[in-house]
């Protein structure tokens, strides 16, 4: 008994063992911002077409929610994972639709309870 509870949270409780490029991809295509904001530490830094500020998940939210407001249809694709180098990674990708192309290039760390985007830099 005392072993399936362990092996249980072992296997299924941990954190993520990798970063979570899935799941930020799904929320991007999608548009959904809380579970874009969710995967994000607070306080992080957002460059947007080169200004930059450091926000917290809930501003972040009302932030992406307006970037999407403006980009009805849109794919989101990374183009480049990086390998986790001293419990950091970084992705790039692509965001595009027929008016406009943008490379966003995300910084992700490890932490204890699994990973969280700490920077998110969109440029042309």
């Amino acid at each position: 008994m005392i072993f399936s509870l362990l092996f249980t949270f072992f296997v299924f409780l941990q954190p993520t063992a990798n970063p979570p490029y899935p799941a930020i991809e799904q929320a991007f295509n999608q548009k959904n911002t809380e579970n874009l904001s969710k995967l994000c530490q607070d306080n992080l830094l957002y460059s947007f077409l080169g200004k930059e500020n450091i926000y917290s998940q809930a501003q972040l939210q009302m932030i992406l929610k307006e970037f999407f407001k403006d980009r009805k249809s849109h794919e989101f694709k990374f183009t480049f994972k990086s390998k986790e180098q001293s419990n950091e990674s970084y992705g790039i990708a692509t965001f595009s639709n027929k008016n406009e192309q943008l490379r966003i290039t995300l910084y992700i760390k490890k932490l204890e309870k699994g990973y969280k985007i700490y920077r998110i830099i969109i440029e042309k």
